[in-house]
C-alpha cells in the first residue's frame, strides 16, 4: 500500500487511491462470489462491477488527446522516422533510439517497432523520469543513445541533420538525425553543413 520514495513517477497518494479502488473492487468481487446463494441480483452487481473496474482502468485511454482510432493511423513523420531507424545503425550495430518531443501519441513505438527513450507508458521510474527534466537534453540524448528526434524544433542544439519537416495546424514537425548516430562519412557531412 506504500511505495519506497523515489521508485515511480507516481506521487503517494495517487498510488494510494489507485491502490484503495482495486482493493475495494476486488473485495467487493470477493464477497458476492463468496456469500452462499445465488440470485440474479447478485450477477447483475457483479456485471456492473467488472463493467465499472474495466472503465475506470482504462480511463486514460478514453479521455487520451488522441482517440484509440487515431492511433491506429500512423502519420507521415512517423512513418518517416521508422524508416530513417530502419535504415541506419549506431555503432553498436543496433538501430537507435528516438526521442518524441510531444509529436506523435505517447506509445507509438510499439507501434512502428522503434525504441523511443520516453517508454510506451507513463509508468516509469521516478529517478528516470525526473531525467527529462532536470538533464540537459543534448547530454541526455547522447547517454541515452538517441540517435533520431522527432521535434517542434526547426534547429537543435546539438550536430545534427533535418530528415524532414511535415506542417500541422499550429506548427511544424521536424524529423532530425543526431550527427552521433549516423555513419562516419554521414555525420562528418552533417557536421561540415552546419
Amino acid at each position: 500500500m506504500w511505495q519506497l520514495p523515489g521508485r515511480t513517477a507516481m506521487g503517494q497518494w495517487q498510488f494510494l487511491l489507485v491502490a484503495t479502488i482495486t482493493l475495494l473492487l476486488a473485495g467487493a468481487v470477493t464477497v458476492l462470489l463468496r456469500w452462499p446463494g445465488w440470485s440474479g441480483r447478485r450477477a447483475v452487481v457483479l456485471f456492473v462491477l467488472a463493467i465499472g473496474n474495466l472503465f475506470w482502468a482504462n480511463m486514460a485511454t478514453n479521455i487520451a488527446d488522441f482517440s484509440p482510432a487515431r492511433k491506429t493511423l500512423v502519420a507521415p513523420e512517423v512513418e518517416a522516422l521508422q524508416q530513417a531507424v530502419a535504415s541506419t545503425a549506431n555503432v553498436t550495430g543496433l538501430p537507435g533510439r528516438t526521442y518524441n518531443e510531444f509529436r506523435a501519441y505517447e506509445d507509438f513505438g510499439m507501434r512502428i517497432g522503434v525504441e523511443d527513450v520516453w517508454g510506451s507508458s507513463p509508468l516509469r521510474l521516478a529517478r528516470y523520469a525526473a531525467f527529462f527534466d532536470n538533464f540537459p537534453l543534448d547530454r541526455m540524448w547522447r547517454l541515452l543513445g538517441v540517435d533520431h528526434v522527432l521535434t517542434w524544433r526547426k534547429e537543435l542544439f546539438a550536430p545534427s541533420t533535418l530528415l524532414g519537416e511535415w506542417p500541422q495546424s499550429t506548427d511544424t514537425t521536424y524529423l532530425h538525425a543526431l550527427a552521433w548516430g549516423q555513419p562516419a562519412g554521414v555525420a562528418g557531412a552533417s557536421r561540415a553543413a552546419q
